[in-house]
């Protein structure tokens, strides 16, 4: 299903853009799935987090690439997470997920630069959402 619907996704784009030039995966889910130690990760738990964090993002970029009128020029911007390179304690699911996106962005990054398409990810640093405020110790300054 979430296969068929990046397919579905684009080509609603493309029906009224003709062509799509950008594509920025920022979609992200952490906090209820990813926190526990990694013995008590349960495998759906892990399934979960990998489809939103990882799975989305390659099946719109594998889409992207397969446009009609490939756009030299065109860029993905993947957003990661600078938890991916400064792990911590009770968040496997999550840091896995963004650890297989930047290196799914370093691999498309040299496979489409010949076509002209750029590829890149980027860390931020956690921001308080309400995803995630529950994980949030410190007062805000």
């Amino acid at each position: 299903p979430c296969e068929h619907r990046a397919g579905v996704l684009l080509y609603y784009f493309r029906e009224r853009c003709e062509v799509i030039r950008l594509i920025v995966n920022d979609d992200s889910v952490t906090a209820e799935l990813s926190l526990g130690s990694a013995e008590d990760v349960a495998l759906s738990q892990l399934r979960a987090t990998m489809a939103v964090n990882f799975e989305a993002p390659f099946l719109l970029c594998r889409e992207f690439a397969r446009q009609p009128k490939i756009p030299s020029g065109g860029a993905v911007i993947n957003v990661s997470s600078i938890h991916s390179a400064l792990s911590e304690p009770g968040a496997l699911p999550y840091v896995a997920a963004k650890g297989a996106l930047e290196s799914m962005s370093l691999t498309l990054a040299a496979e489409w630069a010949q076509k002209g398409i750029r590829v890149v990810s980027v860390r931020p640093g956690a921001t308080r959402t309400p995803m995630n405020r529950s994980t949030f110790t410190a007062p805000v300054l």
